[in-house]
Formats: C-alpha cells, sequence, structure tokens
C-alpha cells in the first residue's frame, strides 16, 4: 500500500452535501487522465463520476462514494502514522477524529483496480451511494 498516497486521499474534507466533493472530485478526475491511458470519464446530471477503462462486453465495476461523514469544526488536522493505524488528530484539540476511511479506502482500492485491469468501470457519486 502506497501510505503517502492513500494519506492524501484522506486530507480531503469532503463531507457531504459541501463544495470540497465536488473538489475532490475533480482532482481525482484529473488524476485519472494524467496517470492512466485509455480512460475515459463523464459526469451525470448530479455531479457523479463514471470511469471506464478499456472496452469489453462485459467488465467489472468498482464503487465508492466521495463523501465523509465525520464533520469537524476545524479542517486543522493532522494524519498521523502510529504503528499500523492511520489516525486523525484535531490540532486545535488535540482531540481523535474520524479521517473517512470508509470510502477513501474505496477510493483508494478503486484507483489501484484501474491500475492493475485493462478492462474495468469505476463508479464515484457524490454523498452516500
Amino acid at each position: 500500500m502506497n501510505v503517502q498516497f492513500y494519506k492524501k486521499l484522506l486530507s480531503f474534507r469532503t463531507y457531504s452535501k459541501s463544495e470540497t466533493q465536488i473538489e475532490f472530485r475533480d482532482w481525482l478526475r484529473v488524476f485519472l487522465h494524467k496517470n492512466f491511458e485509455n480512460i475515459e470519464t463523464k459526469l451525470d446530471q448530479y455531479g457523479n463520476l463514471y470511469v471506464e477503462k478499456g472496452k469489453a462486453d462485459v467488465v467489472n465495476c468498482v464503487v465508492a462514494h466521495l463523501d465523509i461523514n465525520q464533520r469537524t469544526k476545524s479542517d486543522n488536522i493532522y494524519i498521523a502514522n502510529i504503528g499500523e493505524w492511520i489516525l486523525g488528530i484535531d490540532k486545535d484539540t488535540g482531540l481523535q477524529i474520524g479521517l473517512g476511511h470508509d470510502d477513501k479506502t474505496g477510493v483508494y482500492f478503486a484507483i489501484k483496480a484501474l491500475s492493475e485491469f485493462d478492462n474495468i468501470k469505476a463508479f464515484f457519486p457524490l454523498d452516500e451511494e
């Protein structure tokens, strides 16, 4: 696992129903086009991101939503490695906070799948699926 890249994904505070999801989606779209060949992306009316790599009659599809539900009073967050754990620490209070592992892990997995397979689709919805 590329821990530094995963921590980069976690650093995006993509709260539900917020513009930060749009910023992350747009960053992700640019990242995919820069790092993968044979990629097509499109957005639907809601703003969900669809990705297709290669062409085949039958393909697998991975899904990972872009939002997190751990809204905090501060975005002044330190992402710490403690042993095998990756934790969020609010720099203002020193308290542990959620980072959105639930689907930043899914986004990481989807990117990894796009790197491993010639023909695959990925769906990145805003908010919950």
